[in-house]
């Protein structure tokens, strides 16, 4: 087993020696650099001991560089390997790609530029992870002092966008993090006092910058705009989702979309048969109430029965602002769901909006405090985050996301 110690460094070049002062450089800089000058060579060294990154010659006689990238790759796979070349063609930059290289470097490289490659591929984490949390720290003051004073609607969301970054990217500090932990539990105490004295006032009022989009505009504030572009629209609702899943989901949506990121504010109760279905009525739970007194009774009953009306205060919505859209609705609850749903993707185009509605990160949280095995793997929020990551990772949803047709891709 290797213990910890100074990086280890393999570099395989046929002219090794021209290479000296680059290797004393390193050396001066911590780094232990061991030296081959074939690819046979440095196999046999990969074979017999650990190391952390290995520069290696594209061209060497024998055993050429990608033929030994092979071989090292069979032994182990995860060892980053820095393909270093004279040949600047494409065809040679994307095989050396397609085999899983670290990086690519064009000969001649001087000192700093293997310097920084060594750093980027060894020391990144640590040296990204000091970066995050100074800037936190440096943050912290002025975070406190913001929580003093009145902040807009506006302002708590920049609030909270800075502070879930900080909760994403701070690892490894362990003092920062729990001073993280306190500051969002104060920030949390802060803004419930805050939505007591707002809200009666925004539920008088309309949207300004006093005033933030509420469920019950949602439809008509960011739906209907994106139906008036004459496109078919996908409209997802994934029900319990909290901002720093998003923005797990958003690293892989983002290579497939333009992504456009807008707020609104929960109504309270943020349950289903308040927030939810304003959503997809536009309307607010007294109003909804009384248009449909049955529904609303039933919605007390029981969770089941909670959602069940949601098609039809979606078609209600349009009926009474007179739009004529062709309009589908559906539930996704279990995996049977997903792949039907995943199945159908043409027939979505032939709707012009189609309202999707994810049922499984409400299911993971709540069975989340009564699961033995779900307390096991997601112990706290960092490993929650992962583990709702990895399951739309691997949904029918994104899989629909990635066979979506160009030509009917949106902004969302």
């Amino acid at each position: 087993m290797h213990m910890p110690g100074k990086p280890r460094i393999l570099w395989a070049d046929d002219e090794i020696e021209l290479l000296r002062p680059h290797i004393l450089f390193l050396e001066t800089k911590g780094y232990e650099v061991t030296s081959v000058t074939n690819g046979a060579d440095a196999v046999e060294q990969v074979r017999r001991q650990h190391f952390d990154v290995v520069l290696l010659d594209e061209q060497m006689p024998g055993m050429g560089g990608l033929e030994t990238l092979s071989e090292i790759k069979a032994i182990a796979p995860e060892l980053p390997v820095v393909l270093v070349t004279k040949s600047e063609e494409e065809q040679l930059m994307e095989e050396a790609l397609g085999r899983q290289i670290s990086d690519y470097l064009t000969k001649p490289v001087n000192p700093s530029q293997i310097l920084l490659t060594c750093k980027r591929l060894l020391e990144q984490p640590r040296i990204r992870s000091e970066k995050v949390s100074q800037e936190y720290l440096q943050a912290f003051a002025r975070i406190a002092a913001a929580l003093q004073g009145p902040l807009s609607p506006d302002e708590w969301v920049d609030l909270y966008r800075r502070l879930t970054r900080f909760d994403l990217e701070l690892e490894g500090d362990e003092g920062a993090r729990q001073i993280l932990e306190d500051q969002f539990r104060e920030a949390n105490r802060v803004f419930g006092r805050y939505i007591e004295d707002v809200y009666p006032d925004w539920l008088a009022s309309q949207p300004d910058e006093d005033r933030p989009v509420l469920s019950h505009e949602v439809l008509p504030r960011f739906v209907l705009p994106a139906l008036d572009e004459g496109r078919p629209v996908l409209f997802f609702v994934i029900d319990c989702m909290r901002f720093d899943q998003w923005l797990e989901f958003e690293r892989l949506l983002a290579p497939l979309f333009d992504l456009e990121l807008h707020f609104h504010f929960s109504l309270l109760p943020t349950a289903t048969p308040y927030a939810r279905n304003a959503i997809f009525s536009g309307l607010l739970p007294r109003d909804l109430a009384r248009r449909y007194p049955d529904a609303w009774s039933e919605a007390e009953e029981g969770e089941s029965s909670r959602n069940r009306n949601e098609e039809t205060f979606l078609h209600d919505f349009f009926e009474r602002r007179r739009l004529r859209a062709r309009i589908r609705y559906e539930k996704l609850i279990g995996a049977a769901d997903g792949r039907a749903f995943a199945r159908q993707v043409n027939d979505f185009l032939q709707h012009d909006l189609s309202a999707i509605v994810v049922n499984f990160v409400d299911i993971l949280a709540h069975s989340r405090s009564d699961s033995d095995v779900l307390k096991e793997i997601a112990p706290d929020e960092r490993a929650y985050r992962a583990l709702t990551r990895t399951w739309f990772e691997h949904s029918c949803s994104t899989r629909l996301f990635r066979s979506w047709p160009a030509s009917a891709a949106r902004s969302s």
